[in-house]
């Protein structure tokens, strides 16, 4: 049990360093477009609409520990999915291997016995 609820928080925490960089990245995005913006007579129109000036402070976010950019790896798959294909695989096995036996008992074997 211990195991998953590690396991749980380090997928918890992945998830959360790449909201950071999403909030990061939205952030930049919108200094850039502030800053590319032409300056006018109103000082309201250098503000984003969709958030305060006093929220443009990346401070607060953290940076993953690594590189700026998220391992895609790391979200490819989620623990387990290995395992679920590995049912499937062997189910259709054990179903094919089940009718090959089904049809020899039933077509060969009399013709075996001959």
């Amino acid at each position: 049990m211990d195991k998953l609820i590690d396991e749980l928080r380090a997928q918890r925490d992945q998830i959360q360093k790449h909201l950071n960089w999403i909030d990061r990245k939205i952030l930049e995005a919108e200094i850039q477009q502030t800053t590319q913006e032409a300056p006018t007579n109103q000082p309201d129109q250098l503000v984003p609409k969709s958030r305060p000036l006093s929220d443009l402070k990346t401070s607060h976010i953290d940076a993953p520990e690594s590189h700026d950019e998220p391992n895609p790896e790391k979200f490819a798959t989620a623990p387990g999915q290995g395992d679920v294909t590995n049912a499937k695989v062997g189910c259709i096995v054990l179903f094919l291997l089940g009718t090959g036996l089904f049809v020899f008992l039933l077509f060969g074997l009399p013709y075996l016995l001959d």
